[in-house]
């Protein structure tokens, strides 16, 4: 726990002056049980903590701290989808077309405080 502990007082000094620039691994970090609700989306980290959708008991509880990218392309956000890694995911037309309005939507809704590093 203190490694975790020191390892996110890194991150949010470092974010403070760069902005966020975290691997899929280190945004699994961000799930709200040290700090707050980070969500990745097409190269974007999004802060959702204060969306009711991903506290306790929201629809979306189970997708805190992920990068979303191929899930929501592909509208299925079991495990297996979200390990994949989007480097060797080819997305048809389609699911690019959804990825797009997904990350436009993000985009409106939640503030973006870094970048994935993919």
């Amino acid at each position: 726990m203190r490694k975790i502990l020191i390892i996110l007082f890194l991150i949010i000094i470092a974010s403070s002056q760069f902005g966020l620039r975290l691997t899929r691994r280190q945004l699994s970090v961000f799930d709200g049980r040290y700090s707050k609700v980070y969500i990745g989306c097409a190269g974007y980290i999004f802060d959702v903590t204060n969306s009711p959708s991903f506290k306790q008991g929201g629809e979306y509880y189970y997708l805190k701290g992920k990068d979303l990218t191929i899930g929501l392309a592909k509208q299925r956000f079991d495990l297996k989808i979200l390990e994949l890694d989007p480097k060797k995911v080819t997305l048809t037309d389609e699911e690019k077309l959804i990825l797009k309005g997904w990350t436009k939507n993000f985009l409106d809704k939640y503030p973006v405080v870094g970048y994935l590093i993919i």
